[in-house]
């Protein structure tokens, strides 16, 4: 099975550049006719966080464009031959025929090209988190955070998740790195306010967020459960 990697990132296009490159698609738009054919719509990312619109121009073969449209799914990872060029004075990437896009199994890329990461390391933001339930005296609440973070399959979800799909957070690792940006917080919270209960205050900062965990699914992209969605 052939294999492609990411040449460039949507970020680094230019005008006039051919493309031979894979992206996913984020959304895609209906076929419709023009002079010579039929022609879709798509917009296509990856792990700048940058869209590109794209633009398909098929031949006069209805059900031929339609069979290739209708493979293509949001979520899927293309490959795109074609040119950038620019409309309205923002980019675009064009595919004419006998250029083409092809829809790629999972095996035919690394998913992780597409996802940013945490620029923090792993390994120390995973000993902070432990430090932090060291310093918690209520026998009950530390074992019940020692029992959900020494979880070996919890802790291993826990560091790799994204924090949220957008605006904050949004890469691997990020859910252990704002959970932890949080328990800092509290920290300093406690110590302006003596008074308040800083076992609670850990336990608070370090579940806060565990539900992301079901509420948010990786793929090529970060995106919503059904689940989150209820």
């Amino acid at each position: 099975m052939e294999k492609f990697e990411k040449k460039f990132s949507v970020a680094e296009l230019k005008e006039g550049m051919v493309v031979d490159d894979i992206f996913f698609v984020k959304f895609k738009k209906g076929i419709s006719p023009y002079q010579k054919g039929y022609a879709f719509e798509l917009t296509l990312s990856d792990s700048s966080g940058k869209n590109i619109e794209y633009k398909y121009w098929g031949g006069p073969e209805e059900e031929k464009v339609k069979a290739l449209y209708e493979s293509i799914l949001p979520d899927s990872v293309v490959r795109v031959q074609g040119r950038v060029s620019s409309y309205k004075d923002r980019l675009q990437l064009v595919t004419n025929e006998p250029m083409t896009i092809t829809v790629l199994s999972p095996g035919q890329y690394d998913p992780s090209v597409f996802l940013k990461r945490s620029r923090k390391d792993v390994s120390a933001m995973k000993k902070r988190l432990y430090e932090l339930i060291g310093y918690v005296k209520n026998e009950e609440v530390k074992n019940l955070l020692s029992g959900i973070f020494e979880d070996e399959g919890f802790i291993k979800r826990f560091s790799e998740h994204p924090g949220a799909i957008e605006i904050h957070h949004n890469w691997i690792g990020g859910l252990l790195e704002h959970t932890l940006e949080v328990a800092e917080i509290c920290l300093k919270l406690r110590e302006l306010y003596p008074e308040l209960d800083l076992d609670l205050l850990i336990a608070g900062a370090l579940l806060h967020d565990v539900g992301k965990l079901e509420e948010i699914e990786v793929t090529s992209r970060i995106r919503g459960t059904v689940k989150g969605q209820l």
